[in-house]
């Protein structure tokens, strides 16, 4: 559940960071993605 959670909290910001084009939010944005990618991983 709580990864179900976070996956929702990425997409949120994903969204907005379209419409922000802020890069250090972008740079967290896809720090977090890799971070569950690797997650799932293991």
């Amino acid at each position: 559940m709580m990864l179900e959670r976070s996956r929702e909290t990425v997409v949120f910001y994903g969204i907005h960071l379209n419409l922000e084009k802020d890069q250090w939010r972008m740079f967290f944005f896809l720090f977090c993605f890799v971070f569950l990618r690797v997650g799932e991983t293991f």
